[in-house]
This record gives C-alpha cells, structure tokens and sequence, in this order.
C-alpha cells in the first residue's frame, strides 16, 4: 500500500446520516436524480435525494440484498423470496418469486451485466463455507445457478470491454476476475484479482470506474480503494466508518462517489469514535464512474 495514493477523510462528506444496519448497494439514477440504495435487515429500499437531503423509505417486510436499475425505467429488488418492481412512484410489483431450497438462504448483491442480465448472489444466515452460488436472472425471466460454492457472494461488475467479470467472494476474502462472454452470459476461465489481508477486512461492494480500474469497499477497513486491471493498489480512500460495505458513481457526470456503510457490530463505546456509521458518504475522487445497465424483463 505504500505505492498507493492515500486520501483521507477530510475529502469525504456524511451526505445521509441515516443509521442504517446494513445500508448497500448504492445505484444512481439519472432520470429521478436520486441515489437508490437498501437497508438489509430493515427490508427498506431508499430514494436519496442529494439535491435536497430527503431520504425517502420503502419498506418490503424481508431482507432485501440489492437494487439494480430497469431499463424501462425504476428497480428490481433483489429480495429473500425473489424479485420485485419499483417504478418512479413507488409502486411495488412482484416480478419473479424464487425457492433458493433453503430458508437460510438470502439474494446479496447484484449488478446487471453489458446485455442487462441480471447477476445476483447468495448467502446463509450463518455464513456457512461452500453452501451458496451466483445466479443469472434473464430478461425473460428465466434464472438459473452459474456458480457452486459460494461462502458470501458480494460485489460483481465488468470491465470496460464486458469480456472480465469481476466478483468478491467476501467468505474466501478475494476478488476473482472470470474470462465472460456477454453475448452468451457465461463464465470462463477464473483466476485472483484481489487478495485481501484478513487482517485489513475482506471485500464488500464494488463497481468498475471509466478508466477501467475497480473500486473495492473493504469491509471492517474504514477505506475504499482502487485497483488498476493488472491488481496493483492505485489509491485508498479512508472514511469515517469502519464498515463500508459498497461504492457507486453519481449524478451528472458521475463524478460523485456514494459508499454505504454498516452500524451492525457497533457496541456502545463504537458509536463514540464513529458517530456517522450506518451512513452514506460521498467525495470526488478525481475519476468517473459508469451508467449501470439496466434489466432487460
């Protein structure tokens, strides 16, 4: 790390001081101009508005483990039980119900690929080792398993070209890169990308800047940080909570950075050093980032 450009908190602001358990998944949304992200365990889905600071909620009743945009316009949730709508209103619509084949078993992150798949992962209550996977939802809504021994499926997005996917497996600590063809949807080849000192956290959230490079939400590290394609550690960004779990670009020119965080294993003394966790936070880190894809169905 000692390479890297290091930047500290003092270029970061609290843009919502929202307490969230588990706050992830931060999508920007050019046409609404608000940031849509979710609360896990609340089972809140939120539109921020960073123009005037209203925070508005929309409670679904189960965990919801990520948002991604439609193409026609809105979100799909990824929920427990499957998969909902959320149009510019609010209005809730059920799109695809899912038996994963165990109860323990939730949808994580999500991201939808070049052709508008979309890619959402799972995990176990109790985190059990080897038991989750990675899935592939079609525009028609046909969804099938891609991916066997999963731990903690967190955050995926494509390189420039789409023909790498990168994917963090937080359980095994690592971010992979997959050889992937978007016209079929299918993985290839898988080596390292990312190997994350235990020590340092383990990867979270993460997305892929105009440049190419990806951006990690490093989980129990207080920072985020960029690594250029051949996985050297270009820049560190440190914020001030202890556990970001995602990091996305936004408004206009996507020039704004949005990371979320988690209040979830803070006690009281915690709170004391770390008043703004659960938080989302924003800084301009001097790249751009990329409009997301959104779901073809």
């Amino acid at each position: 790390m000692s390479r890297a450009t290091r930047q500290f908190a003092t270029l970061v602001e609290t843009v919502f001081d929202g307490r969230a358990v588990i706050a992830e998944c931060p999508v920007w949304d050019a046409a609404l101009h608000v940031l849509w992200w979710v609360d896990i365990p609340r089972g809140e889905v939120h539109q921020f508005d960073p123009g005037t600071g209203e925070d508005v909620a929309i409670e679904l009743g189960e965990d919801v483990g990520a948002v991604v945009p439609r193409a026609s316009g809105g979100v799909i949730v990824a929920l427990r039980s499957g998969f909902s709508s959320i149009d510019a209103a609010g209005v809730v619509e059920r799109v695809a119900t899912i038996d994963l084949g165990d109860r323990r078993l939730r949808f994580n992150d999500a991201r939808c690929d070049p052709r508008g798949r979309i890619w959402v992962g799972t995990v176990r209550d109790d985190f059990a080792a080897g038991v989750a996977g990675l899935y592939c939802l079609e525009g028609d809504g046909r969804i099938e398993r891609r991916l066997d021994g999963v731990t903690i499926s967190n955050g995926l997005d494509w390189s420039l070209d789409g023909h790498v996917l990168y994917y963090a497996d937080s359980g095994l600590g690592t971010v992979d890169a997959f050889e992937y063809d978007p016209d079929r949807g299918a993985l290839g080849d898988r080596h390292a990308f990312v190997r994350i000192d235990p020590a340092d956290g383990f990867p979270d959230g993460l997305c892929v800047d105009a440049e190419g490079f990806v951006w990690i939400a490093v989980y129990g590290s207080w920072a985020v940080r960029r690594y250029a394609p051949d996985g050297r550690l270009d820049q560190v960004i440190e914020f001030p909570a202890r556990d970001l779990t995602s990091v996305g670009f936004g408004e206009q020119a996507l020039d704004v950075m949005f990371v979320t965080s988690a209040s979830e294993r803070l006690g009281a003394d915690d709170w004391i050093s770390q008043p703004q966790a659960g938080g989302i936070f924003s800084c301009r880190p001097g790249q751009r980032g990329r409009r997301q894809h959104g779901w073809t169905g």
